[in-house]
């Protein structure tokens, strides 16, 4: 007896885990079926793109626009952002201060398109955020972030997280239900005893996808700022690692893995 496990390549942690009995690896290989599935429609998901649309991506911006202290939005114009992750001023040093942000596009082709925005969780589900029409001109729409606040954090444990979101832009409206996923539990063992009742799999999103359409990713990584070197000597991870001070470099300093997780985004109360 034993466990089967499913797990993550870049880190080895369990995905899910299903019981072992009686020699019966067969039986429960099928108890992490439906995480499989999950997993893999997740990948293929986010992965999702068009090359051979007749549509212009490029008169399509899709950016992220961080909401700053005096109202005003520092807007990043690039799909790889970074933010970084602070402690409060000194009269609450032991809170970390979340990073509001918005979701925006533009479209700029001249004709109405309609946007799915979806959100990627390290969790394995997928949640749509927005599926609304929008109209051509020079101003951009609000996808996410304004009805419900998106707040970038981390977790106590975690130095850097990942989010990932994906853009889908089509002529026609999208129907959203198939795209929606629920979480898979994490490290978590499946019950033998579970009912194997087995759902159809949904065909991939490619397959049904009719109209012109076409996709832009953002993604988002939040790196908590630990401290500052400068003239002084500073110490990280319970003084393990000391970078040393110089007379004239200064510059801020983080801790963050090789391979990241995701999950950062809180919204109001719960993303």
């Amino acid at each position: 007896d034993g466990e089967l496990r499913l797990q993550r390549t870049e880190t080895g942690l369990p995905i899910q885990r299903a019981e072992v009995k009686d020699g019966e690896l067969g039986y429960a290989a099928t108890l992490l079926l439906p995480a499989i599935k999950k997993v893999v429609q997740w990948e293929r998901s986010l992965a999702l793109q068009n090359r051979a649309t007749a549509l212009d991506p490029d008169k399509v911006d899709f950016m992220f626009a961080e909401q700053l202290e005096n109202g005003q939005e520092h807007i990043y114009p690039t799909s790889e952002i970074t933010l970084d992750y602070v402690k409060s001023p000194s009269k609450s040093p032991t809170r970390w201060i979340s990073v509001p942000g918005k979701l925006k596009v533009r479209n700029r082709t001249g004709q109405t398109l309609h946007f799915l925005l979806m959100y990627f969780s390290s969790d394995y589900s997928i949640k749509v955020l927005s599926n609304e029409p929008v109209d051509p001109g020079d101003s951009y729409t609000t996808l996410y972030g304004d009805i419900k606040k998106a707040l970038f954090k981390l977790k106590p444990a975690d130095n850097e997280a990942i989010d990932n979101f994906k853009l889908l832009v089509s002529t026609e409206k999208v129907n959203d239900l198939p795209l929606s996923q629920e979480p898979v539990k994490l490290g978590g063992m499946v019950a033998a005893t579970r009912d194997m009742t087995d759902e159809e799999s949904e065909a991939p999103i490619d397959k049904w996808l009719m109209n012109e359409w076409f996709t832009k990713a953002c993604r988002v990584k939040v790196v908590r700022k630990l401290d500052v070197v400068g003239k002084n000597d500073v110490a990280l991870a319970n003084s393990k690692i000391v970078i040393k001070a110089h007379p004239s470099i200064q510059a801020n300093l983080s801790l963050s893995a090789v391979k990241s997780t995701s999950r950062s985004v809180a919204a109001d109360p719960d993303f």
